[in-house]
């Protein structure tokens, strides 16, 4: 099955998809996933949306997350699937379903967003996967255009924005009718960027041929070069930089992953595993406010405290009015823990400890 979000690789390295898949979840993805979480849980409840989604609705705008729409290639239409776990079912043959974030819905109108975490992707004018959204939004509902948006959870980048018309969906339309072709028939592997998260990366031929030369001489050869008088050298040892960089990701997130599931004894008596460790504190901003009101006044609390409470929030309204911070500061921090006002949350997280440090 060819899905939405697979599309940029697999216009990249059609070969990916005839290799055997291997899938685990990375550190990076859990978190993201759970950033996705909370923002499509803002447009369901009617909280806190992101400032570069209110940027891009009317009057009358509805929201809907976790929209599933599958097109078909062989008859350019669309369908919607309504909400599905993503793993899609009862699919025609050349139908290509997706799953996307968010989808604003208006009188004659459509927007489509796409959330991600930090790792920039292309821009919204040619990034396939969002493309491929606005032609199962535009066949659905028979739209000439749809404005589509990419907007970052993390890093503070600047949302990617613009607006297909009838001429840029008929070309990805091409496009995906050309894939199909393409995934069918032999060809060889692509490295590049996509490799960081093909789920054949572990079965890839050109994968395999990286570790062998990363293991042999090729190291020595490079070394050997430096300082890279020539551009040719210089040019392959950048490639070669960068091969490995998307190895050791990918390294990384199946031994972390394998880690969560059982810990692995290290040669130097150390231990890479999970373990529980105790996270931040959530304090409820309420009881903080109505400490701080007691022991400093309204407008010390209304400065503190602003919808929800943090240590550095009642630092920075504190610090002008005592001589001695730490000790007030506890003593806020004690009374509220009293009143109820403070969760102490752990997390689980992956790293190398000594088995005397391991949680029981």
């Amino acid at each position: 099955m060819i899905s939405a979000s697979a599309i940029p690789r697999l216009l990249a390295c059609p070969a990916s998809h005839r290799l055997p898949h291997h899938d685990y979840q990375s550190t990076h993805a859990t978190a993201g996933s759970d950033r996705h979480a909370e923002a499509e849980a803002a447009a369901d409840t009617g909280g806190e949306l992101h400032p570069a989604v209110v940027a891009l609705m009317v009057e009358g705008d509805q929201l809907a997350t976790e929209c599933a729409f599958a097109y078909d290639c062989a008859t350019d239409s669309a369908r919607e699937l309504g909400h599905v776990d993503r793993r899609y079912r009862d699919l025609a043959p050349y139908e290509i379903p997706g799953t996307m974030d968010l989808l604003i819905l208006g009188p004659g109108r459509a927007v489509v967003v796409d959330y991600k975490s930090f790792a920039e992707v292309d821009p919204a004018e040619r990034n396939t996967q969002i493309a491929t959204y606005a032609l199962m939004v535009a066949r659905t509902y028979g739209l000439d255009e749809v404005t589509v948006a990419i907007v970052y959870l993390v890093g503070g980048r600047r949302p990617s924005i613009a607006t297909l018309g009838p001429l840029d969906l008929d070309a990805h339309a091409a496009r995906l009718r050309r894939l199909h072709v393409d995934v069918a028939r032999p060809s060889a592997p692509v490295s590049g960027p996509h490799c960081r998260y093909c789920p054949a990366f572990l079965s890839c031929p050109v994968q395999h041929a990286l570790i062998i030369d990363v293991g042999d001489a090729l190291p020595l050869a490079i070394e050997r070069s430096i300082p890279f008088d020539d551009d040719q050298s210089a040019a392959e040892a950048f490639d070669l930089l960068a091969r490995i960089k998307t190895l050791s990701t990918r390294i990384q997130a199946a031994l972390y992953a394998r880690a969560a599931e059982r810990p692995v004894p290290l040669a130097n008596g150390m231990v890479l595993g999970a373990r529980t460790v105790e996270g931040n504190d959530r304090i409820d901003g309420n009881v903080a406010y109505e400490v701080v009101r007691e022991r400093h006044g309204q407008d010390v609390a209304d400065q503190a405290v602003e919808r929800h409470a943090t240590r550095k929030r009642l630092s920075d309204a504190l610090k002008p009015l005592v001589g001695k911070l730490a000790p007030e500061l506890r003593a806020v921090l004690a009374e509220v823990e009293a009143r109820g006002g403070i969760e102490r949350r752990e997390s689980t997280r992956v790293e190398v400890y000594a088995l005397a440090e391991a949680t029981p």
